[in-house]
């Protein structure tokens, strides 16, 4: 059992040195010892070290900082094999979805186990491996409700990723010899587990995962059992599934404080689609999920997906959020990223598009039985609507009590705005000048030309870095707000402040 992501972060998640940084596997380090102790495997787990000091998965980093990590790998598999005829090792990742997904990486990425033997050259097991006891291993993994893939997204194909050295066919010499010996004769199966959080975080899908692996793995007799969860209902839309929708939206009016919604899904380059939950119910709390799909007759991902409607479109959600008290903290230091709790939440939402970009929604959110009935107005157009928006600027969005809208964009120090005044049946757009005048503590105020005004004060706020070109990054402030018109009106919103980094 090799766990070599199991450290944490030894920077400030917002710092300009956090720049193209790779997140910590957090929870592997536990995990790898619950299945080392379970199966009765012998185990080298790196609980402490920031995987960006030192890389124990990367061939280069090992064989230039850390050959005694090799040594190591070598005599673990030696005594085993001094003992047995084959050796299995299993090196455990994290993957930063919020699905109960596991993804096998065995050297290439395979539609089912049956095609194996096709790609045998590449492969880290032997065909009768995968065809047996891994694919065993992913139907008993189904049956507990999780989806689990052979190398759909991490087929451990890297020729600097450490599972290289146990290619059974490698096309460059092995910086491990020895180990290379037993590997060549066929003596050495080994799978790189990719779990999503819920596989990882304490909770009933990590053990689970553990009982299976115990199952399988060494044998243990099991009588059948069914599936406890199934994945979101996939429909097959009247018309061609759209490449990208969202939604933000703020209730005040759901549960005790209020609750604010961001969702949406959108094709990324290739066959995948990427997913993203977040709900804020009060305070700095926050619940996230992400996923990772591939393109199918619905857009979405397992867990998530939307179905388009005559008028609008409808959000599913089934699965896992992660939840923190703290929504800045969680951005910013990977321990409250550790700490934050997994609950179960349903979401069922349903946006009718009164005016572009603008409109109302209506449903229901289940956070681990905390109810929000929601019905308020929405914004589903989130694209940057000025150029060059993406590296710098403010995006200010205010939904008032008497159904219209307003969205702001533009550049803050005295710079041209987009104005745009929304309604149930028109939208007027205008440029005007601007600038945001800080009153206090999570308040400004945004003054154009001509004295209209508008306030804001924070109600949620975070920070990321979020990564916007090939080394370019972007500080990215944002969250829940409340806006009040110069004219009296309130309302509630998002807002969104970029700077390069």
């Amino acid at each position: 059992m090799i766990a070599p992501h199991g450290g944490l972060s030894e920077t400030d998640l917002l710092s300009a040195a956090a720049a193209g940084r790779r997140g910590n596997d957090l929870h592997t380090a536990v995990l790898a010892r619950e299945l080392a102790v379970r199966l009765e495997a012998s185990r080298l787990v790196n609980p402490s070290c920031d995987r960006n000091r030192i890389d124990l998965n990367r061939v280069r980093d090992v064989v230039d900082r850390a050959p005694w990590f090799l040594e190591l790998i070598e005599e673990h598999v030696a005594r085993i094999l001094s003992a047995h005829p084959t050796a299995l090792i299993l090196l455990v990742h994290g993957w930063h979805v919020g699905q109960a997904r596991c993804d096998l990486g065995i050297g290439a990425s395979l539609a089912r186990a049956e095609e194996a033997d096709a790609h045998a050259d590449r492969l880290t097991g032997s065909t009768a491996f995968v065809t047996g006891p891994l694919e065993t291993f992913r139907q008993r993994l189904a049956s507990a409700g999780v989806l689990a893939t052979y190398g759909e997204r991490w087929p451990a194909a890297h020729r600097n990723n450490v599972m290289r050295l146990f290619r059974h066919r490698p096309a460059v010499p092995s910086p491990a010899p020895g180990l290379a010996k037993f590997v060549e004769a066929g003596r050495v199966n080994a799978v790189q587990l990719e779990l999503g959080a819920p596989l990882r975080w304490p909770g009933r899908l990590r053990q689970d995962f553990v009982e299976s692996a115990a199952q399988v793995f060494r044998g243990e007799s099991v009588g059948p059992q069914e599936t406890r969860r199934s994945e979101a209902k996939a429909v097959a839309p009247d018309g061609p599934s759209p490449r990208s929708l969202g939604l933000q939206a703020f209730d005040p009016g759901a549960g005790r404080e209020g609750l604010g919604v961001i969702v949406g899904a959108m094709h990324l380059p290739g066959k995948d689609v990427g997913a993203r939950l977040q709900l804020f119910p009060g305070g700095q709390r926050m619940g996230i999920f992400t996923g990772h799909g591939q393109v199918g007759p619905v857009l979405g991902v397992p867990d998530l997906h939307f179905e388009p409607t005559a008028s609008g479109f409808d959000a599913f959600f089934e699965g896992n959020l992660l939840e923190t008290d703290d929504a800045a903290a969680y951005f910013q230091r990977e321990e409250e990223q550790a700490g934050a709790r997994l609950r179960p939440a349903s979401v069922r939402l349903s946006f009718e598009r009164r005016d572009n970009g603008f409109g109302h929604v209506r449903g229901r959110v289940d956070l681990g039985g905390e109810v929000f009935e929601v019905s308020c107005a929405a914004f589903a157009d989130l694209r940057l609507a000025r150029p060059g928006g993406a590296r710098q600027g403010t995006r200010i969005l205010g939904a008032f009590d008497d159904g219209s809208a307003v969205r702001l964009e533009g550049e803050e120090e005295g710079g041209t705005w987009l104005v745009s005044t929304l309604g149930a049946q028109s939208r007027e757009d205008t440029e005007r000048l601007g600038r945001v005048c800080e009153t206090g503590p999570g308040a400004w105020r945004l003054e154009f030309e001509g004295g209209d005004s508008f306030s804001v004060r924070v109600r949620t706020q975070a920070a990321l870095l979020r990564p916007v070109g090939p080394q370019e990054y972007v500080h990215t402030t944002f969250g829940v707000v409340h806006v009040q018109s110069g004219d009296d009106r309130t309302g509630s919103g998002f807002y969104e402040r970029r700077r390069p980094v």
